[in-house]
């Protein structure tokens, strides 16, 4: 991809089991792998992503050993916006990871993940190359209403892999492929609120159609109580309309089923792979493979159609001939050697917002598109820090595998390398990177004690510190820039190198592996020399007083001798 995007996002695990240690190391990318103590390391692929009804976003996927392949888990998260911390009220620590209840010899495969009427968290895949279905209440346990202890498996007749599945009202109808040798047909189950096969759908609550070749359903939506299928065959792109009992409804097109021709001639790879319900119509996206002066590309491809099969010529995209369909290239330039395709799809207001893959070069990357809904225009105003209206794309950004539109903007669930995922978050109206997903949030209580040629600045302990742990505090000085560091846990920083009598402004930042948090509100302080002290000089002691010379001493008279009397 010729363009570039620097990502703030946030890159998780699902732990191998609760409380286990991880060990969080940044990189340059701005996204976090984190890995498992070394027995258990597990790698990830995320499948779904989901808003719910309180504003979190939950992430669903499957973890699987790096030391056995067929241990293999279903893993959920729940992030709260607007830092994406994990909710410490879901599951362990804000994170869920489980086996089925149904003998598992490791076969899980996850497909894709939504939401009931309910607010329960459904997770749809195979095993046994069966259907299967998981269903999770909001605090990520799982719920034992639905078949046995929260799961069930659905045997359509032959050997099957699930895709796609939509809620319609309390039923859940699964979409997927059945085959039998070369032969793969369209299959599809409904079952009830607890589980159970829906009699009323085909008398068994499973139908398979198709013929000779492969025909695969890969997402289905709901309308007016009728059934839309998006998928392929025989490389075309695919729609049918099934109605209630599970019959194909002859209004859509003569024969309920609809093959649209993207124009790929004998290059075609064409499939729909989401489809949604927009005004009383159906609009699918996807893939379609086209050639353009030799060379073959594939792009996203769009659609739109009434409920008897005809296509919506309003809705021509950026080509503008009229015809209801037409393709995106996510690159720059179609003459580069990007294939693409828009896996998931949801409607906004009056928009409708496409995420998706593409591989350039061998690389995979991802992308977001925006459209107007009716029209198929791309969002002139959105497109990150580019100039291709409608499109946010990036070598960085990694392929989409959910997509959801939170009341500011719009969460996407990527596949990161090996043991993690990444979960972003856009600006809904420009598509810019929402830089404080993932980050901590700004301190507060923060002052100012001055001292001499020094500030001691404090700050209360951090109540949000985002979805990773902190590494550090920043404290910055201004005027000048003067810094201090100082780690997670420490409340106080002495700033300093300060001139003594001037002014300054001190914020205070929270850091983890993302990078820095927003700046606290500034508190103000100077620095001050320590007082001088007078001294006063001790009166010198009085000098001894001088003694007056003594007088001289007489000389000394000489002695008369003695004599002795009469001599």
């Amino acid at each position: 991809m010729a363009l570039a995007l620097a990502l703030a996002a946030v890159a998780v695990v699902f732990p191998a089991a609760p409380g286990s240690p991880s060990s969080p190391a940044g990189n340059a990318s701005g996204a976090l792998d984190a890995s498992f103590d070394p027995s258990t390391t597990r790698n990830v692929e995320p499948v779904g992503l989901l808003v719910d009804g309180a504003g979190g976003i939950v992430v669903v996927g499957r973890s699987v050993a790096t030391d056995d392949i067929f241990d293999r888990r279903v893993g959920l998260a729940r992030h709260v916006l607007p830092h994406g911390e994990w909710d410490p009220a879901f599951g362990v620590e804000g994170r869920v990871e489980t086996s089925t209840t149904i003998e598992n010899d490791g076969g899980i495969e996850l497909a894709t993940a939504l939401l009931d009427g309910a607010g329960r968290i459904v997770v749809v895949g195979s095993l046994h190359q069966d259907f299967l279905v998981g269903r999770f209440l909001a605090d990520g346990s799982a719920d034992g209403s639905f078949g046995t202890g929260g799961w069930v498996e659905v045997d359509v007749g032959a050997s099957e892999r699930a895709n796609g599945a939509v809620v319609v009202g309390t039923d859940l109808v699964v979409v997927g492929e059945s085959w039998v040798g070369d032969d793969t047909d369209i299959a599809l189950a409904r079952l009830d609120e607890d589980g159970e096969p829906v009699a009323a759908f085909s008398g068994d609550g499973r139908v398979t159609f198709g013929g000779a070749g492969s025909q695969r359903g890969l997402a289905v939506a709901a309308l007016d109580g009728d059934l839309y299928v998006a998928g392929e065959d025989d490389d075309h792109f695919h729609l049918a309309r099934l109605d209630a009992a599970g019959n194909l409804v002859p209004a859509f097109d003569g024969d309920g089923r609809l093959t649209l021709d993207f124009g790929g001639g004998a290059y075609r790879d064409d499939a729909g792979l989401a489809i949604l319900a927009v005004d009383g119509e159906l609009v699918a996206s996807g893939r379609a493979r086209l050639s353009y002066a030799g060379e073959v590309q594939e792009n996203a491809a769009f659609v739109r159609v009434t409920p008897t099969g005809a296509l919506v010529d309003t809705f021509d995209g950026p080509d503008g001939d009229g015809d209801g369909m037409f393709t995106v290239n996510a690159a720059s330039s179609v003459d580069l050697d990007v294939d693409d395709e828009a896996s998931s799809l949801l409607l906004d207001g009056t928009a409708l917002v496409a995420g998706g893959s593409s591989r350039f070069w061998g690389a995979s990357s991802g992308f977001l598109l925006k459209l107007d809904a009716t029209t198929g225009a791309p969002a002139a105003d959105f497109h990150g820090p580019y100039d291709q209206p409608g499109v946010v794309a990036s070598p960085f950004l990694r392929p989409v595998r959910g997509l959801g539109a939170t009341a500011t903007g719009y969460a996407v669930a990527h596949r990161e390398l090996f043991t993690a995922y990444r979960v972003s978050h856009f600006d809904r109206v420009t598509g810019a990177i929402d830089r404080a997903f993932g980050q901590p949030d700004r301190p507060v209580g923060v002052t100012a004690g001055p001292g001499d040629r020094r500030v001691t600045v404090s700050w209360s302990p951090l109540a949000d510190t985002g979805a990773l742990p902190l590494t550090a505090y920043e404290v910055v000085a201004s005027p000048g820039g003067a810094t201090a560091t100082v780690g997670p846990d420490a409340t106080t920083a002495s700033v300093t190198g300060l001139d003594n009598g001037t002014a300054y402004s001190f914020t205070v930042r929270a850091r983890n592996v993302l990078g820095a948090g927003p700046d606290s509100a500034p508190a103000s302080g100077t620095p001050v020399a320590p007082p001088t002290t007078t001294t006063t000089a001790s009166p010198a002691p009085p000098a001894p007083r001088a003694r007056p010379p003594l007088p001289p001493r007489p000389p000394l008279r000489p002695r008369r001798p003695r004599g002795r009397a009469g001599g």
